[in-house]
């Protein structure tokens, strides 16, 4: 299947150590398959680093989700498993990750959501307000 990464340069390979943490699911490699949301998030990250954003396209192998080879986990929409994921990667403050997955599936926060998670973790609101702005 084709992945897309967006972003404010071109990826020609895999580099995790140039990865950040503190994100949804952890320090690493973010693609997603529709290119729309790549073509997005490229232009966000063309414009804070004041160039063009770049899509890079991957091809993956679908049977990383059904070998013993990779350690996953998929998520099936904002549910409180999700939320919890998040909540502690988005508070670790260690360089490693706060999981042990090789790939971790649906579904990333948008700026919306990304601003109440960062609300919950700040204290600013509770687990159910998050959740209420949700159905928003």
């Amino acid at each position: 299947m084709n992945v897309y990464h967006g972003s404010y340069t071109e990826a020609r390979k895999i580099d995790l150590f140039a990865a950040k943490p503190k994100r949804d699911f952890g320090k690493g490699f973010y693609v997603t398959t529709n290119r729309k949301q790549a073509e997005v998030w490229a232009e966000i990250q063309g414009r804070r680093n004041n160039c063009s954003g770049v899509v890079s396209l991957f091809e993956f192998s679908e049977n990383a989700f059904s070998d013993n080879y990779y350690k996953t986990i998929k998520f099936s929409g904002y549910t409180d498993n999700w939320f919890e994921f998040v909540v502690k990667n988005r508070s670790n403050n260690l360089e490693s990750n706060a999981h042990d997955y090789d790939i971790v599936e649906e579904p990333v926060a948008d700026d919306d959501i990304y601003e109440n998670v960062e609300k919950y973790i700040a204290g600013k609101i509770l687990k159910e307000e998050f959740f209420e702005s949700l159905k928003i």
